[in-house]
């Protein structure tokens, strides 16, 4: 049994050994001795090892790396254990090589391995022999492909779901929304608070108090009555307050006080009641009942003349000026209202009064002339040269403080004739920006740049001198926009007829400046009441007949107003 055990191979030589030392036939044949001697190389086999390191070059490179895979901490060293740990795995591979009938057993892994592996391996042995079959691990391998795939499909699902949901969230939002909206009978406009209907008509509201019957009001509580009910002293019914039973219900008509002017549309004077007249004093006035109106194409302000009827007499409308005919003028003296000369309309009522037409209804309305067209803002964008000239309030402040034997000098770019001092101004304006570049007669190598960023919203005002900036600054682009909000639209237009203006010449440090000779129009703005942006003072404005550009702007007492700029003159 020895001889037999050391012929085994080293893969099994510690079992044979094993065996070799149970055999009875060990017992018989030799002595104790001899059984000590054989349980000695026992222990010597069981500790056996394998060097395979160092016979790398002998074993050849498959065989190497076959037992290097066995030995798991790297020793170069195979011992029996080493052997022993892998032997059920390569029980499995050896017969299960071209087969699908070998198998791996719980006993291949340690113990500490079993723990961890025998939940996964137990739900990979379907026939529960206690091992998994390559058959078994296949199928397990095809489910868990199947799972990962359904898992997959799961997960594609979840989101799909998830992006429908949220679609049809957002569907039915915005179908809310626009349904809610088309729903909407009144809107209220954000500027004026009016409430509208959906095609832009103001909404009519109706008292739940009284109701209109045959053009008069009664109350609403189905008797027919027109009169308020009655009711003990004190007491209230309804929301009315309780009143003698003799007492009817007692309206009168509104009366809005408006600006007059010939440019109103027909359909709002005939809205017009009455016409009232205040002297300076705001004490004495006059008060005109208008019977009746008529418009005539005439030469005037603006194309057209307003003829308003009185039991007095009748007043003509030229755009603002009041013209009374003889009858309703000596009226008019006779309560000490100041009439001026004689005019072919009439005699025109004097400068000073406040004059108001008084509508039973107003709304707001655009400047509307046949004849004419109206006057526009230029078309950005533009460079546009300019001339502006700053009133001379006093002769000190158009003075310089050089003195000669005859006197003093008046400052550089002061013109006699406007008594004012004369700047220059370029303007270019775009959609974007608007930049600035002034030139002042008392520094003529000097610029003032403004640029206005629409963009980036901010506004850099500097200096220029021999092609350097200086004393750059940034400036409040709120209060620049405000100010500069100033358009056509906010200014109710009076055309006054055309004029030839001559060529005009202005001698500054930097050179002599010229304004061509043009036929222009000639318009007085209003400024429309309520709005923003309008200056507070009329203005009188010039375009060219031909392009329509402005020409002149001058701002009627700017001097007494202490503005800056009383006048601009456009070179081209």
């Amino acid at each position: 049994p020895l001889d037999s055990a050391m012929s085994k191979p080293l893969g099994v030589l510690p079992n044979a050994v094993d065996a070799a030392l149970e055999s009875e036939e060990l017992e018989d044949d030799v002595g104790s001795s001899s059984k000590a001697a054989l349980t000695r190389a026992a222990t010597v086999v069981n500790y056996y090892t394998l060097p395979y390191e160092e016979q790398k070059d002998k074993l050849g490179e498959p065989l190497y790396e076959f037992l290097k895979s066995l030995d798991p901490q790297n020793t170069g060293v195979l011992t029996s254990d080493d052997i022993g740990k892998v032997q059920d795995i390569l029980k499995v591979h050896r017969p299960g090589a071209g087969r699908q009938s070998a198998g791996i057993s719980m006993d291949a892994f340690d113990d500490m391995d079993q723990d961890v592996v025998r939940e996964i391996i137990s739900a990979w042995d379907a026939n529960g022999d206690g091992q998994v079959s390559l058959k078994e691990i296949k199928a397990a391998a095809v489910a868990a492909r199947e799972k990962n795939y359904q898992m997959r499909w799961l997960k594609m699902l979840v989101v799909g779901m998830l992006i429908l949901a949220l679609t049809m969230t957002a569907s039915n939002f915005v179908t809310a929304y626009f349904a809610i909206e088309l729903a909407k009978e009144v809107k209220a406009e954000r500027n004026s608070g009016t409430l509208k209907t959906s095609d832009g008509h103001t909404v009519k509201t109706a008292s739940a108090e009284f109701k209109a019957q045959n053009g008069m009001l009664v109350a609403q509580d189905g008797s027919g009555t027109r009169r308020l009910q009655a009711c003990a002293d004190g007491d209230s019914s309804k929301h009315v307050t309780c009143m003698a039973e003799t007492n009817a219900l007692a309206t009168r008509p509104a009366e809005i006080p408006k600006t007059l002017s010939s440019t109103i549309p027909d359909r709002l004077i005939k809205e017009m009641a009455k016409i009232t007249i205040t002297g300076v004093d705001k004490i004495s006035h006059m008060t005109i009942h208008i019977t009746g109106f008529s418009r005539a194409l005439a030469p005037s302000k603006c194309g057209s003349l307003v003829y308003l009827s009185s039991q007095h007499g009748t007043i003509t409308l030229d755009d603002t000026d009041l013209h009374f005919d003889a009858s309703l003028a000596a009226r008019a003296e006779n309560l000490g209202i100041e009439l001026g000369e004689m005019s072919a309309m009439g005699r025109r009522l004097s400068s000073g009064f406040m004059v108001a037409g008084l509508f039973s209804f107003f709304d707001d309305y655009e400047w509307e002339c046949s004849s004419v067209l109206a006057p526009k803002s230029p078309t950005k964008p533009y460079v546009m040269h300019t001339l502006k000239k700053t009133p001379c309030p006093t002769a000190a402040a158009c003075n310089s403080k050089l003195s000669t034997a005859s006197g003093t000098v008046t400052l550089p770019g002061f013109d006699e004739e406007s008594n004012a001092v004369v700047s220059a101004e370029t303007i270019v304006e775009t959609d974007k920006f608007v930049l600035s570049i002034r030139r002042f007669a008392n520094h003529p190598y000097q610029q003032r740049v403004q640029l206005v960023d629409h963009v980036q919203k901010n506004v850099k005002t500097f200096q220029v001198f021999k092609g350097e900036g200086y004393f750059c600054q940034n400036d409040s682009y709120a209060a620049v926009v405000d100010n500069a909000t100033d358009t056509m639209s906010s200014y109710f237009p009076a055309y006054q007829g055309k004029a030839a203006r001559p060529e005009m010449q202005f001698h500054l440090p930097w050179g002599l400046q010229t304004v061509p000779a043009r036929n222009v129009r000639v318009f007085r703005l209003q400024p429309k009441p309520d709005v923003d942006g309008a200056l507070p003072l009329p203005v009188d404005y010039e375009d060219d007949e031909t392009n329509l550009l402005p020409t002149q702007l001058s701002f009627i007492d700017a001097r007494e107003l202490d503005f800056d700029v009383e006048e601009i003159v456009v070179q081209n």
